[in-house]
């Protein structure tokens, strides 16, 4: 099932803002830092859902109809892993060397718990999102080890199935979504809720992706011949999809997971079009850089908040005063108070931009580029 396809489109700007602007509020999630908007950033881990669903459109938007021999299939792993691999393979590097230098200082938790060498390895074949260590060493990097390997997966279903390839993801979802949502301990389907935990967090992104090739399906039937066809009133759509996205921070973790992926599939189908006023302030210059280097930001995001939280820490210390208060298996950030913890955020975000803006230009795009001429040169 292929749909006509859409005028050609080089960039979706608004959603790719989107990605930049949700990837700084899961910084404000991990900083986890007692300012004005906790409470709303605190279900900002539902990002990861609305980056899934927007994998499964730009990905079918890109490649469903390229990816159609052996030849063009290799050149889309080699871009899949070009685009998601170097800076992947720089941060687990610098966690690494990090972890040396702590050795060397005599810590006797050096390469142990989420920092062991099981956990390294399975972090440098990019397999931990699918295991128990999750959560290890640059602990961002769980989701890009999920969106690798379903990203070419996707690639496989587009080889195998052809025209029928959004039927086939369709489908999977449609299988999926009773899985993600049932009691496997329960049930004695799993021995214990963190493995049932860990599987379905995988097969709810994988079911996200195929939600996001079944919009890209709907947008190009949408606007075969051209995005003018699409009425006005399309536009007028963009203010419920920002209180679709509102809601989906605000009440992340309460009722069924599908929910929030229903919602981000809304919102990526919605600002595809572009059409409204909302989309227009987002194709602004600032937000499309905060698009460009999104993935920066995810991706180096943690040692940005470890440093913050170790400096307040050390401030508690030096002025004799608690520094955090418990906040489940974590600790919130409250020193000095919300607008002391304001300040902090505005501080980390700001340092996150400017070192996601390095490390994207010197090591992200550099490797992206190099990856695609080689890809271009094997696909002819």
């Amino acid at each position: 099932m292929v749909g006509p396809s859409p005028t050609p489109r080089y960039r979706f700007a608004a959603l790719e803002s989107w990605r930049g602007l949700c990837a700084l509020s899961v910084v404000l999630y991990h900083l986890n830092a007692a300012t004005h908007i906790h409470d709303f950033t605190q279900g900002s881990y539902v990002a990861v859902d609305f980056f899934f669903v927007l994998s499964g459109f730009v990905l079918a938007s890109a490649y469903r109809e390229k990816v159609a021999s052996t030849g063009s299939y290799i050149a889309y792993v080699l871009r899949r892993w070009g685009r998601l691999y170097p800076l992947h393979l720089a941060m687990l590097g610098f966690y690494l060397a990090l972890e040396y230098y702590s050795a060397a200082q005599g810590d006797p938790n050096a390469f142990a718990d989420t920092r062991s060498w099981p956990a390294f390895y399975q972090n440098l074949a990019l397999l931990q999102g699918f295991t128990d260590q999750a959560l290890s060493w640059n602990y961002p990097s769980w989701s890009v080890s999920i969106e690798l390997w379903t990203s070419l997966g996707f690639g496989l279903i587009l080889i195998l199935f052809r025209k029928r390839a959004t039927l086939v993801c369709g489908a999977l979802a449609l299988v999926l979504a009773p899985i993600v949502t049932a009691d496997l301990v329960g049930q004695g389907l799993i021995a214990t809720k963190s493995q049932a935990e860990t599987l379905q967090t995988a097969l709810l992104c994988v079911l996200e992706f195929g939600l996001g090739v079944l919009v890209f399906d709907l947008y190009a039937r949408a606007t075969a011949g051209g995005t003018r066809r699409v009425g006005f009133w399309v536009g007028l759509l963009e203010w419920p999809a920002l209180v679709i996205m509102w809601a989906s921070f605000t009440w992340a973790g309460q009722g069924s997971v599908l929910w929030t992926s229903a919602g981000s599939a809304l919102v990526v189908l919605i600002f595809g079009f572009e059409r409204g006023v909302i989309s227009r302030l987002l194709s602004l210059k600032f937000p499309l850089w905060l698009g460009t280097i999104s993935f920066s930001i995810y991706l180096t995001h943690s040692l940005y908040t470890e440093v913050a939280g170790d400096l307040v820490t050390w401030l508690a210390a030096r002025l004799g005063v608690e520094g955090s208060v418990p906040d489940g298996t974590d600790a919130m950030l409250t020193l000095g108070g919300p607008f002391a913890m304001d300040t902090l955020a505005l501080l980390t975000l700001g340092l996150v931009i400017l070192g996601s803006g390095l490390t994207y230009r010197f090591i992200e795009d550099p490797a992206r580029r190099a990856v695609n001429t080689l890809a271009r040169r094997i696909s002819g």
